[in-house]
């Protein structure tokens, strides 16, 4: 059973949904297929409805959900509708075979009941198959969940009190270094922290954040994955998953992480700001706004959400609104360069040039390895002298 547990449980998520897709094609093939069983699933047409609407509403949907991520404790809806599929399919094929019983029996007159052949086809026996088998994934992910939590007892049973005290003197000098900007030295703290504690969420998250800065993004996605396998509650883990995801253009796989972290964290203004930036990069920046609204008003002294917003405007063409967001964002922090130059290139599109410049004279004084804004500055001289 150790081997099975083993399975990603969005595989066995999966796996549901193919078998309740084919325990929906499985009541529809004797209606093609023309043999006796054809009138068994005629005379049988309550216990197919039952089925026809079983299958779609409470094995398809639910895997399609819990793929998402959408469905908590997705084992319980497998175990519960699994068995009661395979009473309904019971009783949709006794049920069919009485009626044929009696069919042939009015038929044939003398006798003619004992030659009615009752063997399942593959239709019936398809129907049982893929019930079970949805009722023993149920079964498996009960499994899984419940050696996760026993392999997190038994692990701080193992570790003792000297392991735990290592574990987090190995991060915090993986924290130090990060902040020294020295991340590969701190990848090899957070590596040391993990072989005493394979289980500790944070190490692998910090190990993720600093491959994240490295430019490594896939590899700093596997550890925030081993985050989540081990702690898929942790709102910071599927936000730092996002923003790597964003840097490596899966937009859509981004938004389903900035959503799972809004789910488990709904007052997150970091995940609102985030996800408005990444709908920003899609182009839909009226979408955009509406989660930089969000995080405003969760937090309104958050710089990131009033840039995002100002810069959202800028791309609906709404350049005076851009600025007024852009104004309020150097209010809270004064010393970003890339406000001032967004907002210079608002006012150059505004036709106001000698404003323009002005910002972009700050923006060279925040930042003199600005190349954009020297030539922003030298366009808007330009247009100011013809």
């Amino acid at each position: 059973m150790s081997e099975i547990v083993n399975i990603n449980e969005t595989q066995l998520n999966t796996v549901a949904l193919i078998l309740g897709i084919l325990a929906l094609i499985a009541v529809f093939m004797p209606l093609v297929t023309y043999n006796e069983f054809f009138y068994v699933n005629i005379f049988a047409l309550r216990g197919i409805t039952n089925l026809l609407l079983f299958a779609p509403f409470f094995i398809i949907l639910p895997a399609i959900l819990a793929i998402k991520g959408e469905l908590q404790k997705s084992e319980y809806w497998y175990i519960t509708f699994g068995v009661i599929g395979l009473l309904l399919a019971l009783y949709a094929y006794n049920s069919g075979v009485y009626a044929l019983r009696l069919l042939i029996g009015f038929k044939v007159h003398g006798g003619g009941l004992a030659y009615i052949n009752t063997t399942p086809d593959i239709g019936s026996i398809l129907l049982f198959v893929s019930y079970f088998g949805v009722f023993l994934i149920g079964l498996v992910i009960q499994a899984k969940k419940k050696d996760s939590q026993l392999n997190d007892e038994n692990t701080k049973a193992k570790l003792g009190s000297k392991t735990i005290e290592e574990t987090i003197a190995e991060i915090h000098n993986g924290f130090v270094l990060f902040d020294l900007g020295k991340y590969q030295e701190a990848i090899r703290y957070y590596d040391k922290a993990i072989k005493l504690n394979p289980r500790d969420t944070i190490a692998y998250m910090g190990k993720g954040i600093a491959l994240y800065y490295l430019g490594k993004y896939q590899e700093a996605i596997s550890c925030y994955d081993k985050a989540i396998e081990l702690d898929p509650k942790n709102t910071e883990v599927y936000y730092n998953k996002a923003l790597a995801l964003d840097k490596l253009g899966k937009y859509q796989e981004a938004i389903s992480c900035y959503d799972k972290a809004i789910e488990l964290d709904p007052k997150n203004t970091e995940v609102y700001s985030g996800k408005g930036f990444t709908l920003s990069d899609l182009g839909k920046y009226q979408e955009a706004i509406s989660c930089f609204d969000k995080a405003i008003e969760l937090d309104p002294k958050n710089t990131r959400a009033y840039f995002s917003k100002g810069y959202a405007l800028f791309h609906l063409g709404q350049y005076q609104e851009a600025i007024k967001y852009y104004d309020k964002a150097i209010a809270l922090d004064p010393n970003d360069a890339a406000t001032y130059y967004n907002k210079g290139i608002a006012l150059y599109n505004l036709k106001k040039y000698q404003e323009s410049i002005s910002c972009f004279d700050k923006a060279i004084e925040l930042d003199p390895n600005d190349t954009a804004a020297y030539n922003a500055k030298n366009l808007a001289q330009k247009n100011l002298t013809n």
